[in-house]
């Protein structure tokens, strides 16, 4: 009865199916010295192994008393294992997919608290179990079927023909679910705009049940949501092309239909990030824009052909990887604003004032000066700037986009514009303003070059704020997010402070000491920068939106 203890000892059906489950199996189980148990091997076996334990064998003991002395290896177009042991007579142990198996065995093994007998597999036997292989595979479990045959020998080169006039022995169903973190990276891959697909040779109603679990298939969908090999091998590219972006699961595939499925994808213009571990998903991986091996359970072959390994076999990692490389980008983008359009006003202030015929506004030195104080720590703040809120609720960008985008040239150009706009009249109204009042150019000008250089450089700290997000307002992402960014934008405004108040070193930068006036005015043109940007990311997102509205 379902749910109800099971003594093993007492039924010899159960206890030759745990024999073939840990015979046919290439899994190990161990005990560190913290008494924990770890599996080596393929997860699948693991479970197997550990049925075996539940019933009092152990693999050590049966692989001395029925030594393996040849075996098919498991292929996922046969989706069956076997392995031929010589304990008296050489027994065939085979495991696989029960509606590969079944149609392999002529009888079947029956007999609960007695010796166990063979008898004939009816078809009302086949239907049985094929119903209550369905049963377990809707609740989610991997369901295997178990088999054997005794051989007069043992066979020189095993082939596919020896896994034939089978004796059935049972289902084995083996709960793998999804990790708990799972469901959550898939909703934030569909936030992101990111599809994703399940592939695996699992029953299509065990992969159906773990979609609807993971949220890929809404609950009242039916199995129609899932694709099978033999629907793959059915259809063609053109029919196949049609449905694809439809389809969320795809259940018995074999090599091939991977690579077919990426091949499609891509013909579809879509970036494809393939995951796989078994040698045969290795042309998949390969072809696909990204492969990524498992690098727990993931074969040798597998890792040198991927792009990149997943280090846990963890899904929530691959997606906590894009949501890094996001924010990664967005801070490149960040740094290329704010130091662009930085050093594109001061040459646009240096050019404008050549061509006007007045005097140079900065000396080199103190060009050299803005430069250390702006472009250097903040600029490097900007580059571990703390990810934007809504990283993965954007699409994908375009694989052609580039860095220079339309919002970047226009925060560029409206930046480089706003110290154009306000340096040169400053550096202007300063100059010749102290020159009709004291007489004296030389002083005049050092006051006027003093003037734009602490404007310059209070105004290029309060577009390092700016350059926090491309698109959204400086107080939606916070002013005070960065803690590092405070921290560069303190240390660099300390340093200019220093070169223009402390006399000696004013001297050496061939600057004045300026009055609490001169600098509230400094500071008062350094922040109208501020609600200049606001407004050019105000009106770009409106157009944006009305834009998405149109499409």
């Amino acid at each position: 009865m379902e749910g109800s203890e099971i003594a093993p000892e007492n039924d010899p059906v159960l206890m030759e199916a745990a024999r073939i489950a840990m015979l046919c199996n290439d899994a190990l189980l161990e005990e560190a010295e913290t008494g924990t148990w770890t599996i080596q091997g393929d997860p699948t076996e693991g479970a197997l192994v550990v049925l075996g334990r539940k019933a009092g064998l152990h693999e050590a003991v049966l692989a001395r008393e029925c030594p393996r002395v040849a075996e098919i290896p498991f292929d996922s177009e046969r989706k069956r294992m076997t392995t031929f042991h010589c304990p008296s007579t050489v027994v065939a142990c085979t495991k696989g997919a029960p509606e590969g198996l079944l149609p392999r065995c002529t009888r079947m093994l029956t007999g609960f608290g007695e010796k166990p007998c063979e008898k004939p597999l009816t078809e009302g036997n086949r239907q049985v179990i094929m119903s209550e292989a369905a049963h377990m595979a809707g609740k989610a479990l991997r369901v295997l079927g178990l088999a054997y045959r005794k051989l007069e020998s043992i066979p020189e080169s095993p082939s596919e023909e020896m896994e034939a006039d089978l004796i059935w022995v049972g289902l084995v169903g083996m709960m793998d679910p999804p990790r708990s973190e799972a469901k959550e990276a898939v909703s934030k891959c569909h936030q992101a705009g990111i599809r994703v697909i399940m592939v695996t040779g699992d029953h299509p109603d065990t992969a159906l049940a773990i979609a609807r679990e993971l949220g890929l298939v809404p609950p009242g969908q039916t199995s129609a949501a899932v694709l099978t090999g033999a629907d793959l091998s059915r259809l063609s590219d053109d029919d196949l092309a049609v449905i694809l972006p439809r389809a969320p699961v795809f259940a018995r595939v074999a090599p091939e239909h991977k690579l077919r499925l990426v091949n499609l994808l891509k013909a579809q213009g879509e970036v494809v990030a393939m995951t796989g571990d078994g040698v045969n998903d290795a042309p998949a991986l390969k072809r696909a824009d990204i492969g990524v091996a498992m690098g727990i359970t993931g074969t040798e072959v597998t890792k040198e052909t991927a792009d990149m390994i997943l280090a846990d076999d963890n899904f929530a990692t691959l997606v906590a990887a894009v949501e890094e490389g996001r924010a990664i980008y967005d801070n490149i983008k960040k740094y290329l604003i704010f130091l662009l359009s930085a050093n594109l006003g001061e040459i646009t202030v240096l050019t404008g004032t050549f061509f006007l015929g007045m005097p140079l506004p900065l000396v080199a030195l103190q060009i050299l000066w803005v430069n250390l104080t702006t472009d250097g720590l903040p600029a490097l703040a900007l580059g571990v700037d703390p990810q934007a809120p809504d990283i993965m609720e954007r699409p994908p960008r375009p694989p052609e986009e580039g860095i220079f985008t339309s919002s970047v040239i226009t925060l560029m150009v409206v930046i480089t514009a706003y110290l154009t706009v306000v340096l040169i009249p400053l550096f202007h109204h300063y100059y010749h303003g102290y020159l009709a009042v004291i007489g004296d150019p030389e002083m005049s000008l050092t006051r006027a070059q003093t003037m734009v250089f602490v404007t310059l450089v209070l105004a290029e700290l309060v577009n390092a704020f700016n350059c926090r997000s491309e698109y959204h307002s400086i107080f939606k992402v916070g002013v005070l997010a960065n803690r590092f960014l405070l921290l560069a934008t303190l240390i660099s405004l300390g340093m200019v402070v220093a070169v223009v108040q402390v006399p000696p070193l004013a001297q050496l930068f061939h600057a004045v000491p300026l009055g609490w006036k001169e600098w509230l005015f400094a500071a008062f043109l350094a922040f109208l920068l501020l609600p200049v940007v606001e407004v050019t990311k105000w009106l770009m997102r409106q157009g944006a939106r009305r834009m998405a509205l149109g499409s």
